[in-house]
């Protein structure tokens, strides 16, 4: 079952190769959940290519899997895949900052401790190879899920 694609966002995804931004972008232009047969028609690739992708980019958290309704046929249900839905960082900061309480000053005091304690962890968690600043901060923001719009 080959899948039609749409014009739309096609911006690669950082941290994923060529060909699961292939497959990420085939996610995102799909109407429904789609399975590994249909990613492998649509981007002529051999299936067992096209679960692996899939496999490796769900483990990641950009895809979650599902299964389609069972056919009338014997044997289990097709494994279906569509993006996994993300929070962007702005939607957690409001939430997060929404259950803090107090007074403005005790939600600012609040978060600076937080902002430097998750500084200390990153910091601490391995050795760096950056070697500016701003490549610093892009590689951590990456790390931490940012996504440049």
């Amino acid at each position: 079952m080959a899948v039609q694609r749409r014009s739309g966002d096609t911006s690669p995804d950082r941290g994923v190769g060529r060909q699961r931004q292939k497959v990420l972008g085939l996610l995102r232009e799909a109407q429904r959940p789609v399975d590994a047969q249909g990613v492998a028609d649509t981007l002529q690739i051999h299936v067992t290519t096209a679960r692996f992708h899939l496999s490796e980019l769900e483990s990641q958290g950009y895809v979650r899997r599902g299964s389609s309704a069972r056919s009338k046929g014997a044997g289990r249900p097709k494994l279906t895949y569509e993006l996994a839905p993300r929070l962007d960082y702005a939607d957690i900061v409001s939430l997060f900052a929404a259950h803090l309480g107090g007074t403005p000053q005790e939600r600012e005091s609040r978060a600076q401790r937080i902002g430097a304690d998750l500084a200390h962890r990153v910091r601490l968690a391995r050795p760096r190879e950056e070697t500016s600043i701003s490549d610093l901060v892009v590689a951590t923001l990456t790390e931490l899920g940012f996504q440049v719009r």
